[in-house]
């Protein structure tokens, strides 16, 4: 999956390294200060848009992933819900209804908690493996072949931009900093003043540099067995990666897409021969992004403009492993169904 042997992310200098002396300087001011003013902001930004960043590496070949022939039927094994970081809390409920159709309806967003319990009083145990609104890994071993495992994938950009908004969702060393060393997973209320000026009104180039090399592997550490955030910019190795894409390819029994979310969870309830209605409430965000956020938002996107992530792969093995599966499967919906902004914050 790499161009001319170009290792993407396998050499990766430091994050503050990969900036021009003007940039660094206006980083460090940054840091030592909280704040900047108008023409240091104005350098620092068009530096950086001018690809000043030093990028994990050079470009991914760009090729066809051979697929498996997709399953259009659920085959009944219990249902392991492998739920990336980022990529749709609100899938929960669907797969809850879906799988679980004796259940009762509930309100968007039910926790995994009362979700156990209903599912409980139903009796449909024995039909989940994993539906949790925590980030469990896949793990590395036979039983997965047992279980038919549900993911919904995310462009890694938008993914990252979204993890960092998000108090540096599952980076643990970064949080950790940002909250003086309180719990790892400490919400973003716990940053500190300083921490919290630095990360989400300045927009730190560095750290958001370095937020993107802790999680730039998160699905392929997920799909291999590990936790999203990593502790080194390697995030994962070549093997790792090429593992991940052979398990979306061969063994996820469906896998969505967030960018195409109407058309995923409609998708989804056919695989499941769901004999309950797709409703809105199924195909609702209840975790929808603050426009407050949108300048931010756009800054760190900027500032990534041209950061290539580890998980291209594993995404562009999903896109092609549900795009067969729409082919070959049909479903409810056909084509790119439009989707609200903010549908998957």
């Amino acid at each position: 999956f790499f161009k001319d042997g170009d290792r993407v992310g396998f050499a990766t200098p430091a994050p503050r390294a990969r900036l021009s002396p003007a940039t660094r300087a206006a980083s460090d001011s940054m840091r030592g200060r909280g704040k900047l003013n108008a023409a240091m902001w104005v350098a620092l930004l068009v530096a950086v848009l001018a690809g000043d960043q030093q990028i994990m590496g050079q470009s991914l070949l760009s090729r066809t992933v051979p697929t498996a022939r997709p399953q259009c039927q659920w085959n009944n094994r219990p249902v392991w819900w492998l739920h990336v970081p980022k990529c749709g809390t609100s899938l929960i409920n669907s797969l809850y209804r879906t799988v679980c159709p004796e259940g009762v309806e509930v309100k968007p967003q039910q926790t995994s908690r009362l979700l156990k319990k209903l599912i409980k009083a139903a009796g449909c145990q024995a039909r989940f493996k994993m539906l949790r609104a925590n980030h469990h890994p896949l793990p590395e071993s036979r039983k997965t072949a047992k279980v038919a495992i549900v993911s919904f994938m995310r462009e890694p950009l938008s993914r990252t931009v979204s993890g960092y908004l998000h108090g540096l969702h599952d980076c643990p060393w970064m949080i950790r900093q940002a909250a003086r060393n309180h719990k790892p997973w400490a919400a973003k209320s716990k940053f500190t003043p300083e921490a919290s000026q630095r990360l989400f009104v300045n927009t730190d180039p560095v750290a958001v540099l370095e937020y993107a090399d802790c999680v730039s592997a998160c699905a392929t550490r997920m799909l291999t067995g590990h936790s999203c955030g990593s502790n080194t910019t390697r995030g994962a190795s070549e093997e790792q990666v090429s593992r991940a894409v052979q398990r979306v390819r061969d063994e996820v029994a469906f896998v969505g897409i967030t960018s195409r979310w109407d058309e995923s969870v409609s998708a989804m309830w056919t695989y499941f021969g769901a004999q309950v209605p797709l409703t809105a409430t199924y195909l609702a965000n209840v975790r929808k992004q603050r426009r407050e956020e949108d300048a931010v938002r756009a800054q760190v996107a900027s500032i990534l403009s041209n950061y290539t992530f580890i998980d291209t792969p594993v995404y562009h093995a999903a896109k092609v492993r549900f795009d067969a599966h729409r082919a070959a499967c049909g479903g409810h919906g056909a084509g790119n169904s439009p989707v609200p902004k903010g549908s998957v914050n």
